[in-house]
C-alpha cells in the first residue's frame, strides 16, 4: 500500500495523506509502465521512499496526464488526487511529493 502527501525540508507534513488502500495506483502503473515511456512514474518505488521534488513533480503532471487518458473511473479518481498534491506541491518553495511504500 502507498501513502502519498506532501512535505517539506524538515519531514513535516503539510498536505491531507492519500492512502492507496487498495492498491489501485500500484496496480494501474504496473500494467502501463511497461508500454508507455513514463518520465517519472517509473522511478516510484512500491516498496520503498520516494520523494519528488518541484522539477520531478512537473514531469510528473506529464505522466499523470498521460495515465488518466487509459485510465477506468477508480484509476481517474486517485490520479486526480495525486494531481492535486503535485499542485500543492507546487504551490510553495521547499515543498515536496512522497510516496511512502510498505
Amino acid at each position: 500500500m502507498l501513502t502519498i502527501y506532501v512535505e517539506d525540508f524538515e519531514h513535516e507534513i503539510l498536505s491531507p495523506i492519500l492512502s492507496d488502500n487498495e492498491n489501485i495506483f500500484e496496480l494501474f502503473i504496473q500494467k502501463w509502465i511497461a508500454v508507455y515511456p513514463l518520465n517519472v512514474v517509473k522511478y516510484i518505488d512500491i516498496y520503498d521512499d520516494t520523494t519528488f521534488n518541484h522539477k520531478m513533480v512537473k514531469d510528473l503532471l506529464v505522466d499523470i496526464d498521460m495515465l488518466i487518458s487509459h485510465a477506468n473511473e477508480s484509476e481517474i479518481y486517485i490520479l486526480q488526487q495525486i494531481k492535486e498534491l503535485c499542485f500543492f506541491t507546487l504551490s510553495s518553495e521547499h515543498q515536496y511529493l512522497r510516496f511512502d511504500g510498505d
